[in-house]
């Protein structure tokens, strides 16, 4: 019974590490020409785009 409930945590821990995967999103769909603060556009998070006036320090 103990090992049953061992496989079944295991495998619904990893159902939710693979469903949790965010897409990440192209920098140059959101790209403004006009925009010259580059600090909107942060390449070091995965291409995701931060949003205007925001950055992200992790």
């Amino acid at each position: 019974m103990i090992l049953f409930s061992c496989i079944f945590k295991l495998i619904t821990a990893g159902k939710l590490l693979t469903e949790n995967k965010e897409e990440p999103v192209n920098i140059l769909e959101h790209y403004d020409p006009n925009d010259n603060n580059l600090e909107h556009y942060d390449p070091t998070n995965e291409g995701k785009y931060l949003g205007r006036g925001r950055t992200n320090f992790n």
